[in-house]
């Protein structure tokens, strides 16, 4: 009876430990996720990340010729927006995003076929254009992650470089001036370096209303819109810009408590599945122990 005992209790603790595992790799994946989230990113450096496809390069300059025939007008003008919209990262075009797509599809396919060797079923056919699938669209879905950890940055910096705005212009400095100073003194970070382009435009040669609108273009975000509306109007109007980039900032601070609020509401759904995978499993097994081993000694 003792022997019985022992084999099933060993086999009790082999599943503990495997559930335990699980649970810190899990843990460690979520801090590896957290440390990469937006509300670290806005207070980094604007330096950008490196394009993750940098060393393959040489390869995507022989896939060119069949990205430069499948990437029609429509398809390539979407696809600068969207890079104008990413910040344009490290020079990427539209035809090298093109190509890494092409480049996706090949290894993916092609490393699924040696895996599953040869002939090929339907199932396994279907996993092959599954995976060459996936491999068209990391590309895309990298570009649009950036986007929107882009567009977050922005938005949480938005209010303090309005407020910079706003007391460098009740200081007796011009808008050109105020800008200047939020370039030169404000946080790092994508609506900074904005900015900066925006005092390029300007000094190039083209008109402050027109360098607005390329910068609510290259974000595509409503409150960057609504604020050029305000200060282009204002600006036509000759209205004093002062209390209208307060009003604007405090209307922006107001709109990042409520996301901030909505995301707190979203957390408790956010956290059912951590819950599920990782602490449940272990409280059954603890609870549960004790009496498997009672029942184990009982029927053994």
């Amino acid at each position: 009876m003792n022997g019985g005992s022992i084999a099933p209790a060993a086999t009790v603790w082999l599943i503990s430990a495997g559930f335990g595992m699980v649970a810190a790799a899990l843990a460690a994946g979520a801090v590896i996720w957290l440390r990469g989230r937006p509300w670290q990113a806005a207070r980094r450096p604007s330096a950008d990340r490196s394009v993750p496809w940098r060393a393959c390069r040489p390869l995507l300059a022989m896939l060119q010729p069949v990205a430069t025939r499948s990437l029609r007008a429509e398809a390539r003008r979407v696809l600068e927006a969207e890079l104008a919209s990413a910040g344009g990262p490290e020079d990427v075009s539209a035809l090298e995003v093109r190509s890494v797509q092409w480049l996706g599809v090949i290894s993916l396919s092609v490393l699924t076929l040696l895996v599953m060797g040869w002939p090929l079923q339907t199932l396994q056919l279907a996993v092959v254009g599954f995976v060459g699938c996936l491999g068209w669209w990391w590309p895309r879905l990298w570009l649009r992650g950036r986007i929107r950890r882009r567009q977050r940055a922005v938005l949480h910096a938005l209010p303090f470089t309005l407020d910079m705005m706003t007391l460098c212009l009740e200081g007796g400095l011009h808008f050109q001036q105020a800008v200047q100073q939020v370039v030169t003194r404000g946080p790092a970070g994508p609506l900074r370096d904005e900015l900066e382009r925006w005092l390029l435009d300007v000094r190039a040669g083209q008109t402050r209303a027109e360098a607005l609108r390329l910068l609510a273009r290259r974000l595509p975000l409503s409150a960057i819109r609504q604020w050029v509306q305000v200060l282009v109007q204002a600006d036509a109007l000759g209205m004093s810009l002062g209390p209208v980039l307060r009003a604007q900032a405090d209307q922006r601070r107001v709109e990042r408590f409520l996301r901030a609020e909505k995301l707190a509401l979203q957390a408790p759904v956010k956290m059912l599945m951590p819950l599920i995978l990782c602490i449940f499993p272990c409280t059954f097994l603890i609870i549960g122990f004790p009496v498997a081993m009672r029942m184990l000694e009982y029927f053994g």
